[in-house]
């Protein structure tokens, strides 16, 4: 495995790999948060308003 990694990350500074992961790791933290916009806790972001998406996310939750 030392092999793989080490090919993978060919030309990455070990500081840069580690910021990148600290960025994604952030990125993915934001979007895990529930969303307060919405009233189920959903995790997705709020659909635009006027598109009736939530209308239709709401419909597909009652039946």
């Amino acid at each position: 495995m030392i092999g793989l990694r080490t090919e993978i990350h060919e030309g990455i500074p070990d500081e840069d790999h580690v910021t990148a992961l600290k960025v994604l790791r952030r990125m993915t933290d934001n979007i895990a948060r529930p969303n307060p916009a919405t009233s189920n806790g959903d995790c997705r972001p709020a659909p635009p308003p006027g598109t009736g998406r939530a209308e239709a996310d709401t419909t597909a939750e009652a039946e």
